[in-house]
């Protein structure tokens, strides 16, 4: 039996090239019998078409939208083809050739969809068990016959599920460097496209950046492009956008009077707190190997843990950095000693934070000494200066003169400037900063006419300029009717200065009386409008710990997390023996609601939790007032929003021996606080801790030996 039959997934038959491909196979096979899958078109417009490719038999299926449609063309003369019956998939029908018997022939376009593609095969099964005929079946089922069909497949199924396309010369691939030669060429010449060294550009930044710092140069590239007046060697160090902040007017460069290793200091250390790019970079990698090193059990912490190793130098970006930031961390370390009663290891701690964590403020103020040379102090030495009672503008003016920086004659003298050094007003002494302010006459006459004959170093001069300064504006005494002497010092500084620049770039001078009044005027003005004069009520200071409960007895510690009132909340408790221990904890994601309904709730799972326990003395403490409150207040209706979970709590109360129930503040029951921060951000619906877990050690610790922390409160 002499005849061919062609398959062909045209992909289309609109278009004019599908009539020149067609007519170009149909020379070169001489086909007696023609299947065509994907026409994508139906109706009069293929019955239109179909009539003019030069066959005498044809049957359609219509496509499906935009999908499948099937044609059967044959030539009448050679064959005889008898439709028997069809889907959106398939075409079964009869064949007869002249001399020969007739056979039962199938044309199979199975769709990339599972689903649908496994009625076909269901079809076929039910076909051969009734067909007794010799049987052809021809097509295309997208099936997987073979391991070099893989790729071209799965791209095929991909555009035939999302309707698009892919263009080749567009397209590309990227090899990892682990993959082989034999699975490169395999790949290559199954899916015909470019091979790339690099991943390629993705929304304008390349992909695949490695260690080189000339591989970033496309990202400085586009940032300088997008920065016109920006100068582009700025962008070799970030600091030195920062420094032109301060520095450049424009494209005009000032005149720099003080070093920006001062500007960069924390305030309470001197400087403006300006925070240097590198050090802020080297205290959040600090956070990041003190992480790798508390949560050890988390998979991302396990795979970073590889970098911890002295021996393993080499690395990513980010492993290096993590060795980089090893001496920073390793300066704040301390080591929590335990007594010789205990069997425990010493544990590692942040030596300067009260909690024994870690604290990105403190890292950073200590990187920064390190660089600066200087010893590190916890102590507040210049906070006194930005609680003056001023606008900020003279904030940095003092700050200035404290470090000898303003822009006067002799400064800019020392900085290679040529220039008069003669007091403008005065024209007597050289134009320092100190005689400007104290020694100029008509500063000494401006300050006598505020009434401050006596500030310190007025009248003998020998205080150098910033003990001077130091001396006067520390001092917050009360001056004038809510008035400090602090705050009339640092306006007459002002309105002095304000004066010289007058006389200099305005030729004007005012009265040393005009400038007392203005000072005095200016000084009341801001007391009395800006200044906060409300009395302020007594803080007491109170030290807080947790404590355990008495021999034999249990305590539970609960507490409710609440990200935003109303908002994502949870609930979490930790329960201990008298000697401190850990006996449980559990954690609960509660869902949407507020700040109360997450305390209530934590009391709840706490005592029952307890209850299953079996622990018959219980105490039980709560950092929300108005938890506990409602928990011990039997006037509480059940119509209250949480009547039904107090109503429940009281029940399961019944159940213990002797209960006690305490407010303690959030300093005595932060382990329970952390635990509930973590299952507000974790989102687990229920979980109960047999165990201390890891991110809770530090803490736990601290509440185990006694740790006193902090508490602030006002005496109304």
């Amino acid at each position: 039996m002499d005849f061919n039959v062609l398959c062909w997934n045209a992909r289309g038959a609109a278009s004019p090239e599908f009539r020149r491909a067609f007519m170009d196979l149909k020379a070169r096979y001489n086909p007696n019998i023609m299947f065509i899958s994907e026409t994508r078109i139906g109706s009069a417009r293929a019955d239109a078409i179909l009539n003019n490719l030069g066959f005498s038999g044809s049957f359609k299926v219509d496509p499906m939208g935009y999908a499948g449609g099937l044609w059967v063309l044959w030539d009448a003369r050679e064959v005889k083809l008898t439709i028997q019956g069809s889907t959106f998939q398939e075409i079964h029908a009869l064949l007869e050739v002249r001399d020969h018997h007739p056979m039962l022939v199938s044309f199979i376009y199975a769709s990339p969809l599972l689903d649908r593609r496994k009625l076909v095969w269901i079809n076929l099964q039910e076909i051969a068990s009734v067909n007794p005929l010799p049987w052809l079946v021809c097509g295309d089922f997208n099936e997987v016959l073979s391991q070099e069909e893989k790729w071209g497949v799965i791209l095929f199924r991909f555009t035939q599920s999302s309707g698009l396309s892919i263009n080749n010369s567009k397209s590309s691939i990227w090899f990892a460097p682990c993959t082989s030669d034999q699975d490169r060429r395999a790949v290559t010449d199954k899916l015909n496209f470019k091979v790339e060294s690099k991943p390629g550009v993705y929304l304008g930044h390349p992909l695949g950046i490695g260690k080189r710092v000339s591989e970033y140069n496309p990202i400085v590239d586009k940032l300088v492009g997008k920065m016109d007046m920006w100068n582009s060697k700025l962008l070799s160090k970030a600091e030195k956008i920062q420094r032109n902040f301060f520095w450049q007017s424009g494209n005009k460069q000032n005149i720099h009077t003080i070093g920006w290793e001062a500007i960069c200091k924390p305030k309470e250390m001197g400087g403006l707190g300006i925070e240097r790019v590198r050090e802020r970079n080297l205290a959040l990698l600090a956070k990041l190997r003190w992480r790798v090193s508390a949560e050890n059990g988390q998979v991302w912490a396990k795979l970073l843990s590889f970098y911890l190793d002295d021996d393993h130098k080499k690395g990513s970006v980010v492993g290096k950095g993590i060795q980089w930031s090893a001496k920073l961390l390793n300066s704040g370390m301390c080591s929590i000693i335990y007594s010789g009663r205990s069997t425990k290891e010493d544990v590692k701690a942040w030596g300067f934070c009260s909690s024994g964590l870690f604290n990105i403020k403190s890292a950073y103020r200590i990187a920064v000494c390190q660089k600066m040379g200087i010893k590190f102090s916890s102590s507040d030495n210049f906070k006194w200066l930005w609680k003056i009672a001023c606008p900020e503008k003279i904030k940095i003016f003092v700050w200035l003169c404290l470090n000898n920086a303003f822009p006067c004659r002799a400064n800019i003298l020392s900085k290679g400037i040529q220039i008069p050094n003669i007091c403008p007003i005065c024209n007597q002494g050289n134009e320092t900063q100190l005689h400007i302010l104290r020694d100029c006459p008509y500063a000494r006459r401006m300050w006598g006419n505020l009434n401050l004959h006596d500030l310190y170093g007025l009248a003998n001069g020998l205080l150098s300029c910033v003990d001077w300064i130091y001396s006067n504006a520390s001092d917050f005494s009360e001056f004038y009717h809510n008035i400090s002497r602090n705050t009339i010092f640092v306006f007459g500084l002002w309105e002095l200065w304000l004066n010289r620049n007058k006389v200099i770039f305005q030729g004007t001078n005012s009265l040393p009386a005009s400038s007392g009044r203005k000072t005095f005027v200016k000084a009341a003005e801001f007391a009395h409008l800006a200044k906060d004069l409300r009395e302020k009520n007594e803080r007491h200071k109170y030290w807080v710990k947790w404590v355990a409960p008495m021999d034999g007895w249990f305590k539970l510690n609960t507490d409710g997390s609440c990200l935003g009132n109303p908002g994502s909340m949870a609930a979490a408790g930790i329960i201990r023996d008298h000697f401190g221990n850990w006996v449980s904890g559990f954690t609960k994601h509660l869902g949407f609601g507020n700040s109360l309904k997450a305390e209530v709730w934590a009391l709840a799972l706490g005592l029952n939790l307890a209850k299953e326990l079996a622990c018959k003395k219980l105490v039980v403490e709560s950092d929300s007032m108005s938890g506990i409150k409602l928990l011990t207040d039997h006037t509480t209706c059940a119509s209250h929003a949480s009547g039904a979970l107090i109503h429940y709590c009281r029940s399961i109360l019944r159940d213990f021996s002797d209960v006690q129930i305490r407010h303690t503040f959030r300093e005595g029951n932060a382990c329970a606080d952390a635990l509930a921060k973590h299952a507000n951000l974790s989102t687990v619906p229920w979980k109960v801790y047999d165990s201390l877990p890891g991110f809770l050690r530090t803490c736990f610790l601290a509440d185990y030996v006694g740790v006193y922390h902090v508490r602030e409160t006002y005496i109304l």
